[in-house]
């Protein structure tokens, strides 16, 4: 239901852009154009935070009890889940637009989309587990109260700016081999200070096994709740 959940978002937003571009003009795929860079990243966006959204929950929470009798570092649990997103969430949407992108512009434009997507797809997985201490699939989960009033706006930005905006910049970059070059290059720095911070706030916690404690009040749908 999570994974359907989230398929269905990335089907929305990706459509969003091409329906927006059929509204005013007639949309051609003869060129890498925006609005269809734009649909293997809002997809890859969409995969990546719906495994890890699935990895938080579960799948039976009184099986866990060999990995409680071992202490590992926080990084042992993190390097699992960065694996399983690159693997599940950002290689096969990087392979599908690559396949696409060899039929429709030919095997140079490939290649450099695949490399500036899988180095964004590894910035993504960075960001998403920059703060990430607990073991997937074996933690006690409370969804978060917060989310129904606040993340939704977070996800959208997201999504207009890893989605849209690094697609426009694509569509702009490609033509040059230089300009690529320097977009691939700022996607590998930036992924190199996310998996450095990542690392040290991971550093100052210890893994857990149970769901963070929230009071209703978060909510303040009435003032007696305050």
């Amino acid at each position: 239901m999570i994974l359907a959940t989230y398929l269905g978002l990335a089907i929305a937003a990706s459509l969003l852009g091409v329906a927006t571009v059929l509204a005013r003009a007639v949309l051609t795929v003869s060129e890498p154009r925006a609005c269809l860079l734009a649909i293997p990243l809002v997809t890859m966006y969409f995969a990546v935070v719906g495994l890890r959204a699935a990895s938080a929950v579960p799948v039976d929470l009184d099986a866990n009890w060999p990995l409680r009798m071992h202490e590992f570092p926080v990084e042992t649990p993190a390097a699992a889940t960065r694996l399983f997103l690159l693997l599940l969430g950002v290689l096969p949407v990087m392979a599908g637009a690559a396949a696409a992108a060899v039929w429709l512009w030919g095997a140079k434009a490939a290649v450099a989309l695949a490399l500036v997507q899988g180095a964004a797809g590894a910035l993504l997985v960075e960001i998403v587990l920059s703060s990430s201490a607990t073991v997937p699939f074996a933690s006690a989960h409370e969804p978060a109260v917060s989310t129904l009033r606040f993340r939704w706006s977070w996800h959208a930005g997201a999504v207009l700016f890893f989605g849209y905006a690094l697609a426009a910049i694509e569509s702009k970059s490609l033509p040059s081999v230089m300009a690529t070059a320097a977009l691939l290059a700022a996607l590998v720095v930036c992924f190199s200070c996310a998996a450095v911070l990542g690392r040290r706030a991971r550093a100052r916690r210890s893994v857990t096994f149970e769901a963070a404690s929230e009071s209703l009040n978060t909510l303040r749908l009435s003032p007696e709740l305050d």
